[in-house]
């Protein structure tokens, strides 16, 4: 029975050989593949973040290694690092980890990085979709409106891009501004927005404050559209 457990082991051993080998292979073509595109990728962020952001912000190709389980030969993987200037240094600086920017900033060098590559890997690069929460919690009202720009150009009526934003019912600019800017009338985007306080199961709170939720879901649709 030693025996068998044995040869059977060495079985295991060869076949994780073999994956590994296949792995490694295709962790090599997929450096080879990012790395040519990482300049277009770097131009396209350069522009999502400097949008949102203002601050100089710049990717790097800073590939690494990793071992693959605990006896599997360390492999390059690829990846980018994050240089940005700040409040107290004007030249960019390497961040390296998100505990070194901060929370609003986190948010758009996600969506940046997202969208950077939506851009550059889309066979056709105005025909991408991008779902995000809306963070109008961790903005303040100039940010607010830099991120409404950018998110409205990234799915405007001129491309083919798909945005779809979820949001609380704010009293900030975000929605009124993101909705302006994406539809051309209050007929567009009555057809577009989605009022979960309508078609939603209604939590306790909806149920004891409809009338509530439903002025301010009409103020921000009448702000909007504001003359």
């Amino acid at each position: 029975e030693l025996s068998l457990l044995r040869r059977r082991l060495e079985e295991l051993k060869l076949e994780l050989t073999d994956k590994l080998t296949a792995f490694g292979t295709f962790v090599e073509a997929e450096n080879r593949s990012i790395q040519e595109a990482s300049d277009r990728i770097k131009t396209a962020f350069a522009s999502f973040a400097t949008g949102f952001l203002l601050e100089s912000c710049a990717l790097i190709w800073a590939p690494y290694m990793s071992r693959v389980g605990q006896t599997g030969e360390p492999m390059l993987f690829p990846a980018f690092g994050l240089e940005m200037t700040g409040s107290n240094f004007t030249a960019p600086t390497r961040r390296d980890g998100p505990d070194q920017v901060s929370e609003s900033q986190r948010e758009f060098i996600d969506l940046a990085f997202r969208m950077a590559l939506m851009q550059v890997s889309s066979a056709t690069p105005d025909a991408a979709t991008l779902v995000i929460d809306a963070p109008e919690s961790s903005l303040d009202a100039v940010f607010s409106e830099r991120a409404t720009d950018v998110l409205a150009r990234f799915g405007g009526s001129g491309n083919s891009n798909r945005l779809l934003v979820t949001s609380n019912l704010t009293s900030g600019t975000l929605l009124p501004n993101l909705i302006r800017q994406s539809f051309s009338s209050r007929e567009d985007a009555a057809s577009r927005v989605i009022n979960l306080l309508e078609v939603a199961t209604p939590t306790a709170a909806v149920r004891e404050l409809r009338d509530q939720y439903g002025a301010v879901y009409r103020s921000i649709m009448a702000e909007a559209f504001a003359e």
